[in-house]
């Protein structure tokens, strides 16, 4: 039926710079886009076609969808797979708090509301305000190709606190109330001043005995650092080795994959994967 009324329409406007166009399916959001094309024909009121290309029968597959365009952009630029998932989150909350409107469609006063409501009815920081607006502005700026202009009166001003520090004797009670692995690594942060996520993230061939010294690998903004490995530990460090390597060759024994190895990384797989100096260090 959908098709007959289709081939009648084009039938009565036979020099329509439409007539050739291929019938496509009739479902969600194209529903109101088959209506508009419908009285564009009858009427002969080509304004209210926007884009004639989609009716000639081009795929709107072939081009990706809005977040999979970010998510891309990000990783041809380089940016650290947590600034990925936040920024992709970010412009989500942006876009579900707006009624799921196209960013086309909205602007610097959209993005306004959006940072109020975060301010006042969520109670968030001004730098995870800061977050959320780095996010939106990435989505215009880059994938979208809007310039927003000046939105400094946009930013949330920052206000700078000073740090909350364990005292020697705090920690070492939290210390005396953890066993196993969990109190290995917590002394770890301690002595070295990795962030939690760094040490989750060390490998064996990250610590270098000999020379006292851990290398840190895709830090923040992707950048490597060393920092010290404390003489107290190394013994109980190179205790839990032995055991990592045992749980290692038990995984090669029954063909257990590997774990993740960043990009700069993939072209050792197979050596990593032999010696086991990839794999992780605390196997959580």
């Amino acid at each position: 039926m959908k098709h007959r009324f289709w081939s009648v329409l084009a039938a009565q406007r036979p020099h329509h710079p439409i007539d050739n166009a291929q019938y496509f399916p009739i479902n969600g959001d194209k529903r109101e886009s088959f209506r508009v094309i419908c009285l564009s024909v009858l009427y002969n009121n080509n304004t209210y076609i926007k884009n004639l290309d989609l009716f000639r029968g081009k795929s709107m597959s072939n081009k990706p969808k809005l977040l999979d365009q970010v998510r891309n952009s990000l990783s041809q630029r380089n940016y650290a797979n947590s600034t990925d998932n936040t920024y992709i989150s970010w412009i989500k909350r942006f876009i579900h708090y707006h009624n799921k409107r196209h960013p086309e469609e909205m602007g610097e006063k959209e993005i306004g509301e959006f940072l109020t409501y975060l301010a006042i009815e969520r109670k968030i920081s001004p730098s995870t305000q800061n977050q959320a607006l780095n996010a939106i502005i990435y989505l215009y700026k880059y994938i979208l190709k809007i310039d927003l202009g000046e939105i400094k009166t946009l930013r949330p001003r920052g206000y700078k606190h000073l740090p909350t520090v364990l005292t020697p004797k705090e920690t070492h009670k939290i210390l005396t109330l953890l066993y196993g692995e969990n109190k290995l690594m917590a002394k770890l942060l301690y002595g070295s001043g990795l962030r939690v996520s760094e040490c989750l993230k060390l490998r064996i061939k990250d610590l270098d005995f000999e020379i006292s010294h851990i290398v840190v690998r895709d830090s923040k903004g992707n950048k490597d650092r060393m920092t010290m490995l404390p003489q107290s530990l190394q013994d109980s460090l190179k205790d839990h080795l032995v055991g990592v390597k045992a749980l290692h060759e038990e995984d090669r024994r029954n063909k257990v994959e590997g774990v993740y190895l960043p990009h700069s990384q993939l072209a050792n797989i197979p050596m990593q994967a032999k010696n086991g100096s990839g794999s992780g260090f605390f196997r959580l």
